[in-house]
C-alpha cells in the first residue's frame, strides 16, 4: 500500500474517532497521519505539495484543539477513556494502564475487567495497587466482572 493511501486511512480513522468523541485515540491517528503527510509534502512541489501542506495545517489545527479539549476534560473531572485490550494480549498491568490518571484528586475508581473473578484478585487489586501511599485519597472502588 502506498504512503498516501496509508495516510488517508489513518486520518479517516482519526476523523471517525474524533466524531465519536474518542479524542485520545483520534489524536494518535492525527499525529501519525500528519507525520506521513509531512514526509510526502517534503518530496512534492507545485499544487500537490501545496495541497499536502494545507492538509497538514488543517489536521495539526484539529490535533491542537483536541489537546485542549482533553486537557479541559481532565481538569473538570469529566474525562473518560476506554482502553480495549484484545483477548490473549499480555504485558498490561494496572500500573502501566492507569497510573497517569490516578493522582491525589481522584476519589472514585470504576474498573470493568472480565478477568477479575476470584476474591484474591480483588484483594490484590485493592491492597497492592490501589492501597499504595500515593493513592490514599481514593474512597470508592467498584469492580465489575462479566462473561467474555
Amino acid at each position: 500500500m502506498d504512503t498516501s493511501k496509508v495516510a488517508s486511512n489513518i486520518l479517516s480513522r482519526g476523523v471517525k474517532l474524533d466524531m465519536e468523541k474518542r479524542y485520545t485515540e483520534a489524536l494518535v491517528c492525527y499525529q501519525e497521519g500528519i507525520e506521513l503527510l509531512f514526509e510526502m509534502a517534503k518530496h512534492e512541489s507545485g499544487e500537490k505539495g501545496s495541497y499536502l501542506k494545507e492538509k497538514v495545517r488543517e489536521y495539526m489545527t484539529r490535533a491542537e484543539k483536541l489537546k485542549v479539549i482533553v486537557a479541559n476534560l481532565k481538569k473538570s473531572g469529566k474525562y473518560h477513556e476506554q482502553i480495549r485490550i484484545k483477548n490473549d494480549d499480555t504485558g498490561y498491568s494496572y500500573e502501566s494502564l492507569f497510573s497517569e490518571y490516578l493522582n491525589s484528586e481522584v476519589r472514585k475508581v470504576q474498573i470493568e475487567d472480565p478477568y477479575i473473578k476470584a476474591h484474591h484478585q480483588v484483594q490484590n487489586l485493592i491492597i497492592k495497587w490501589l492501597g499504595s501511599e500515593d493513592r490514599k485519597g481514593i474512597g470508592y472502588v467498584q469492580t465489575t466482572s462479566f462473561k467474555v
